[in-house]
């Protein structure tokens, strides 16, 4: 095993399908190879109809309690959170707000995806938060 190692994913290259770090809401089948059991998303995409502040606001609840399951070892519903806040602020990832906790959302879900042994899935959450 090599240690101190830094992967470094191409987030539009590399990434399969099943293996989408903030999959399209439409798309997650339940045939995912990530090997988390992931509820199934309506069509529309979450943050439709809301506010900037408002998908802010969705996105720390849910990034909150993701916090709570990562803290507890839950790490399959620490990574559903963590998805969850990320798609309340991909529409809005240039607002300053958004960017900050998009941040430390998606450093989180890579920790949770690491404890999972999901290398790739956890190299590409390290990498857009880049």
């Amino acid at each position: 095993r090599a240690r101190g190692v830094v992967v470094v994913v191409s987030m539009t290259d590399t990434t399969a399908p099943g293996h989408d770090v903030l999959p399209d809401p439409g798309s997650v089948d339940s045939d995912s190879s990530s090997g988390l059991d992931e509820a199934p998303v309506a069509a529309a995409d979450v943050s439709d109809g809301l506010s900037v502040d408002e998908c802010v606001l969705k996105a720390v609840e849910a990034k909150e309690r993701g916090n709570g399951s990562f803290k507890g070892g839950e790490n399959a519903e620490a990574c559903q959170a963590y998805q969850l806040a990320a798609q309340y602020l991909r529409r809005h990832s240039e607002v300053p707000a958004a960017k900050e906790v998009l941040l430390s959302v998606q450093t989180n879900l890579a920790a949770a995806q690491l404890r999972l042994e999901l290398w790739e899935d956890a190299a590409a959450a390290a990498t857009a938060a880049l």
